[in-house]
């Protein structure tokens, strides 16, 4: 686990819900792979927005245009 996962929402939703929990990694899926920053934060942007998940509050480091809600919604 890198240092920086402790800090992240996921982590701090897990702490707040059921401090006694711990995540495992055997249900985790990889939903796509993008070795270029800027472009993996679009990526991230696009699947929150289209997949709406429950932890993903912020949307993502990159913000994706409202303009695309219909057809990232549609999608799924």
């Amino acid at each position: 686990m890198r240092p920086s996962s402790i800090l992240s929402e996921v982590s701090r939703h897990i702490h707040d819900c059921k401090p006694d929990h711990t995540i495992t990694m055997e249900n985790a899926k990889i939903l796509d792979r993008e070795p270029t920053l800027f472009e993996r934060g679009v990526k991230e942007a696009i699947y929150i927005r289209a997949l709406r998940p429950a932890l993903s509050k912020d949307g993502g480091r990159y913000q994706l245009s409202h303009t695309w809600d219909h057809t990232l919604t549609s999608l799924t």
